[in-house]
């Protein structure tokens, strides 16, 4: 969606070699073969206008000769802690984030999309979004162990739940524990104000005909649930997250009759979030990244600076070193993360 703040993935490898082997062997090799690449995926050379008319839709358009920045540099941060796990200075991580090329303003040459009348009421400027500051970054592993003893948790205060999967679990708990920290820290929040929880959502295998599984692209919806406050931050916000959570995905996520429904109001329904609060999931834990091989070893630490960009988001991740449990990645001020992480801590320990 050109209306939201740009993704963004980092992988952290650690090269055993020399710097002069790297720039004169390895660098020409990756160039070579994003190059190859680029050639069955020329749409991602291709570039987004928007039209100067503001009652017409913005188009594609791919050129002959027109190509993907490559950037090299060189960085003196500490290796160490860019990979480490523990609370983390946010701001070191952009100094990976490849800048965007300036937006271009073009007349149309026709192609849109049916929501462009409300995506072009969003103010688009600059080429990068602002960066946000004194954030702190956090990794949390959930092992299968851990995820079992929440799920077993749940099913004793939610017996009829009949859909329970790890992801519904992990981000029940997640959202649970981050609304409770804001409380604990003293904000003040009505205990009737809508608290959404916003995930992506394949629809490839749930529309009918189902999309081809060798397509390559956007294909995703917006998954939306909503509580009140009040609830969530409960004593029993967990229970009644994933309660929530379970019954949305197995009647509506997995319904190929309503996956789609009200596709045409989804903007607009984005709209109606203002003055909620808002968590959300970025990536996905079906998402093995740790297995990208660029013929380096795996990668040592994955990283999504773009969660930073968001007002609350976390990434979800296939752990490294867990084949069953989920890697979060969490981005929030110092004294919100302090509190999330006791809190997270407590509840994993109740659960034993």
């Amino acid at each position: 969606m050109v209306a939201f703040a740009p993704h963004a993935t980092t992988l952290f490898l650690r090269f055993r070699r020399f710097k002069t082997q790297f720039l004169g062997t390895q660098v020409p090799k990756l160039k070579q073969s994003l190059s190859l690449t680029l050639k069955h995926y020329i749409p991602f050379a291709g570039n987004i206008l928007y039209p100067l008319i503001p009652t017409e839709k913005p188009s594609f358009r791919y050129v002959e000769g027109d190509s993907v920045p490559f950037t090299v540099s060189e960085s003196t941060n500490d290796f160490d802690s860019l990979v480490g796990y523990g609370p983390r200075d946010a701001d070191q991580f952009y100094d990976y984030v490849p800048h965007l090329p300036p937006k271009s303003c073009r007349e149309p040459l026709g192609i849109g999309t049916v929501s462009w009348n409300q995506i072009r009421h969003v103010p688009l400027h600059a080429s990068t979004f602002p960066l946000p500051k004194e954030k702190v970054r956090t990794t949390y592993v959930l092992h299968e162990s851990d995820i079992k003893k929440l799920k077993d948790s749940v099913m004793s205060k939610k017996p009829g739940i009949t859909y329970l999967s790890s992801f519904v679990t992990v981000a029940a708990y997640m959202w649970s524990t981050i609304v409770i920290s804001g409380d604990s820290i003293g904000e003040q929040v009505d205990e009737s104000r809508d608290e959404y929880f916003i995930f992506p959502v394949d629809v490839r295998a749930r529309v009918d005909p189902p999309v081809p599984g060798n397509y390559i692209g956007n294909c995703t919806a917006p998954g939306r649930l909503k509580m009140r406050h009040g609830v969530l931050a409960g004593d029993e916000g967990f229970f009644a997250a994933a309660e929530a959570m379970s019954y949305y995905i197995q009647n509506t996520v997995n319904n190929k009759e309503r996956v789609l429904e009200g596709a045409e109001n989804w903007l607009s329904d984005f709209k109606k979030m203002k003055g909620g609060g808002t968590f959300g999931v970025s990536e996905s834990p079906k998402f093995d990244l740790y297995s990208v091989d660029f013929g380096w070893g795996e990668a040592r630490k994955v990283e999504v600076p773009s969660i930073d960009w968001e007002n609350h988001t976390m990434s979800m991740c296939k752990p490294r070193d867990s084949e069953r449990g989920i890697e979060v990645g969490l981005s929030l001020p110092t004294p919100r993360m302090e509190a999330f992480a006791a809190l997270f801590a407590h509840g994993l320990q109740q659960s034993r």
